[in-house]
């Protein structure tokens, strides 16, 4: 299992009785980081700088800083919402090291085809998104936004997709649980239903 973070230098539980070691993180029995021996290992460290360690210098570039990793990710699914939109379910995880902070950066787009409209003549413009759920609002007081339907500009023009925004005005603090908001897409179809929600 690959670990996120690296506590260098500190000193785990063990040995057994026959001086063997248990290396596997679910034996916490073999592998805790307790407060109570790595505080006395620090003070006799520090005892043996203070006695043979002085003019020594720590090493260059030590402990290693970590290596950027992806804070925030999402899950999402489809649900059915019937033959004429579509209902998309998004989790914003927050798997961030840092400390606790607002962070009014973040977006989530959610991409989709609507070749079957501009085959009968509709446009991006006649396409509706709403947020009919958003647990950032209804659970923590910070409501996320949404944005228009709008032409994605690297997609070919035969195939236009839509491009949603989600901003949050700090809502992923890493105290607080993963966001999830609820996205449903539809078109006024009038006489017909012009929407095809399986090409999504």
């Amino acid at each position: 299992m690959e670990n996120r973070h690296i506590i260098w230098g500190a000193l785990i539980n063990g040995p057994d009785g026959n001086d063997g070691h248990i290396d596997n993180r679910a034996d916490f029995g073999s592998n805790e980081v307790t407060i109570d021996y790595n505080t006395s290992l620090i003070a006799a460290l520090a005892a043996q700088y203070d006695l043979q360690g002085q003019g020594q210098c720590p090493l260059t570039n030590f402990p290693p800083l970590e290596p950027e990793g992806n804070e925030y990710y999402t899950l999402s699914n489809s649900n059915d919402a019937g033959g004429c939109r579509s209902q998309i379910t998004v989790t914003l995880v927050n798997e961030t090291s840092h400390v606790p902070r607002y962070d009014t950066h973040i977006s989530v787009k959610y991409f989709f085809d609507i070749s079957e409209l501009l085959a009968k003549g509709r446009s991006i413009n006649d396409v509706t998104a709403s947020l009919i759920y958003d647990r950032g609002a209804t659970e923590f007081g910070e409501p996320t936004s949404i944005s228009k339907p709008q032409v994605c500009p690297r997609a070919p023009r035969t195939t236009i997709v839509r491009w949603l925004e989600a901003m949050s005005s700090g809502a992923n603090r890493a105290a607080q649980a993963p966001r999830t908001f609820m996205i449903e897409h539809w078109v006024n179809n009038g006489a017909g239903c012009t929407w095809d929600p399986s090409n999504d």
